[in-house]
């Protein structure tokens, strides 16, 4: 699921014509896992089709490709304690 400002430019340019600056350029998407043997899974696949993590390694969740796209991956579900809290596992 596309979340966040890119996803609210999206409906507002697309569907109403309103055009909306965004502060960042950034694509947040959430995933629904099961454990973070799943996310870390996700990772080397994105890793093989062009997305690294940034250095430094302090935020998990974000990838850049090599054109400069910047993507968040924001787990959900099984892989949240109690289905409700992400804990990021470092």
């Amino acid at each position: 699921m596309l979340l966040g400002a890119f996803a609210r430019d999206l409906l507002f340019r697309h569907r109403y014509g309103i055009e909306s600056p965004s502060a960042t350029m950034d694509m947040d998407f959430n995933v629904e896992l099961a454990s973070w043997n799943d996310f870390n899974t996700l990772a080397k696949k994105l890793g093989k089709n062009g997305f690294k993590h940034p250095a430094p390694i302090n935020h998990p969740e974000k990838f850049k490709d090599d054109n400069g796209q910047e993507i968040d991956i924001l787990p959900s579900g099984a892989i949240c304690e109690g289905n409700t809290t992400l804990v990021w596992q470092d």
